[in-house]
């Protein structure tokens, strides 16, 4: 189909979570960005563009119906807005970091093991129910960064004991700070230790409560096909390796 007559569909992704989706340079990337990319690739009746945007006014700007669809959201019942997931680009692993002094002994039992310390979080990023009920009954103390490089820097700086997140991104987040010449000599003597691992969720494109008209139905249809052959023929995962490498 030519791109003039194909339909313009605009989906959103979070700036700042790497290596999940992320702005470097002005372009966005990461493995879910590259997984969509793919994707939508193949379907030709469709001219579909990216945009980053930060991640708590996409999901504002979703619950008010003036974006069409954010990636990636695990599945909420708090994000009633939602009004469908597709299928999963990849399962994630909520885990608990902790700088190794506070780990000795260790602390097995979440959360009465971690009411003393300072856990920080992303803002806007949803975590696991143990982690919300926990915070809700004043169990833990949290503090809420704008992202994972402002968290890594609090643990090293002392500012925080624990940092809750996805742990692959926790990890490969932690590998480019020590790399990077401006922050490897703050990170040096940061010696991080995996706790707990809270959940294990599945990532998803949402699609929020705004007009769906014949077209957009039938583009998230299209996506669910296509993100499921992707998982199916281990296309997803050979994203996800590129990364790891």
């Amino acid at each position: 189909m030519p791109a003039s007559q194909a339909a313009p569909i605009v989906l959103y992704a979070d700036e700042a979570f790497p290596p999940y989706s992320y702005v470097e340079r002005g372009r966005l990337k990461g493995i879910y960005v590259d997984q969509v990319r793919a994707a939508v690739a193949r379907l030709k009746r469709y001219q579909v563009e990216l945009r980053p945007i930060p991640w708590e006014r996409g999901l504002a700007e979703l619950a008010h119906g003036r974006i069409f669809g954010l990636f990636a959201s695990y599945r909420r019942s708090e994000r009633s807005y939602i009004t469908h997931y597709s299928a999963p680009l990849q399962h994630e692993h909520v885990a608990v970091f902790c700088r190794q002094q506070v780990l000795q002994p260790p602390r097995p039992d979440w959360p009465r093991d971690y009411g003393d310390l300072r856990i920080g979080i992303n803002q806007g990023f949803a975590m696991s129910d143990v982690f919300v009920q926990a915070r809700q009954s004043g169990a833990i103390r949290v503090t809420q960064f704008k992202g994972n490089e402002e968290n890594l820097l609090a643990l090293a700086a002392g500012r925080t004991h624990c940092y809750v997140n996805d742990r692959f991104s926790i990890l490969w987040n932690l590998r480019r700070l020590q790399r990077d010449p401006r922050t490897k000599a703050s990170m040096a003597a940061l010696d991080l230790r995996e706790s707990l691992t809270l959940s294990s969720e599945s990532a998803h494109v949402v699609f929020g409560p705004g007009e769906t008209d014949a077209i957009q139905k039938a583009f998230i249809a299209d996506l669910d096909r296509e993100l499921v052959e992707q998982s199916r023929s281990g296309e997803a995962q050979a994203i996800v390796a590129r990364y790891l490498k």
